[in-house]
């Protein structure tokens, strides 16, 4: 990537999980971030040990390749603000996904949360599932 910036994000919210402690959240149950570069997608996916990040090449149509990485997935646009100042919150999905979309909000914990959230701030937004 040549230093251009993302003006906006995809960010997928998955239904179902494998990991047990996730049992008692409501509703979703991860999400992560997928940045377009026009040409190339940026995918951020904090997972459990680790944080995969994937570059996809070929400009195709991004909402639904996300979409078919994972079935009963939502994928919303979201565009890319600049938050400042500290923020604060234990490394998670949901931190990662409002720390690159710019959401400062230490009561978002959950997927579902940062979903309402979303709809919320960005009721222009594109959902697709």
């Amino acid at each position: 990537m040549t230093g251009n910036m993302a003006s906006y994000a995809y960010v997928v919210f998955v239904q179902s999980s494998n990991l047990r402690y996730l049992r008692w959240i409501r509703g979703f149950k991860h999400c992560y971030v997928a940045l377009d570069f026009g040409p190339r997608l940026l995918i951020l996916n904090p997972m459990e040990a680790r944080t995969e990040a994937v570059i996809f090449e070929g400009g195709l149509y991004w909402p639904k390749v996300l979409a078919e990485l994972s079935p009963g997935t939502t994928v919303l646009k979201v565009p890319i603000c600049e938050a400042r100042g500290f923020s604060f919150g234990i490394f998670s999905c949901v931190e990662l996904v409002k720390r690159v979309i710019g959401i400062k909000n230490w009561r978002i914990i959950t997927p579902r949360q940062l979903y309402r959230r979303i709809l919320l701030d960005f009721p222009e937004g594109s959902e697709y599932k």
